[in-house]
């Protein structure tokens, strides 16, 4: 028994970067989070907030933000941006057609953008018309750790 413990404790979060996945403790995390390395962008997903790490700087995110910055991490680049439709998860409200509006949607990611500049950091997300919509997708710029628990509720749409 105490053995399972321990080892749902040693492997109680995700850390992704580009090409790679791993299993860590929260403990990790927090050393990830709190030294990482240059140039690195680290989005982190603790059980209080969800923190955005760039060089020596921070700032708190909300959830939503949170799982936007995520998704494009992981599951955007150019030839596969990401949509008011791609992204509807991540909306509370939808409109009468269950869709998100366009509107809410760019002042969305336009909000995402602005709190980062916070960090001193490199434009990352960049935009482009993508069948017919506007669209957006991480542009590589800067290498990304993200963190998040096992548990989390979108976890397996990016691990598999």
């Amino acid at each position: 028994m105490r053995d399972n413990e321990q080892f749902l404790k040693n492997h109680a979060f995700y850390k992704i970067s580009k090409g790679h996945i791993e299993t860590c403790s929260k403990d990790t995390c927090e050393e990830v989070a709190e030294n990482g390395e240059k140039n690195t962008l680290i989005v982190y997903f603790n059980d209080r907030e969800n923190i955005l790490f760039f060089n020596g700087e921070e700032t708190i995110i909300t959830p939503g933000q949170a799982n936007m910055i995520r998704h494009f991490l992981l599951s955007s680049n150019e030839k596969n941006p990401c949509t008011r439709m791609t992204m509807k998860d991540f909306f509370g409200r939808t409109g009468t057609d269950g869709e998100v509006k366009k509107n809410t949607f760019i002042k969305s990611i336009e909000r995402l953008r602005t709190r980062m500049k916070t960090l001193n950091m490199p434009d990352i997300i960049d935009v482009k018309q993508y069948q017919g919509e506007t669209a957006y997708y991480f542009n590589e710029t800067v290498q990304y750790i993200v963190l998040f628990r096992v548990d989390d509720v979108f976890a397996n749409d990016y691990v598999s």
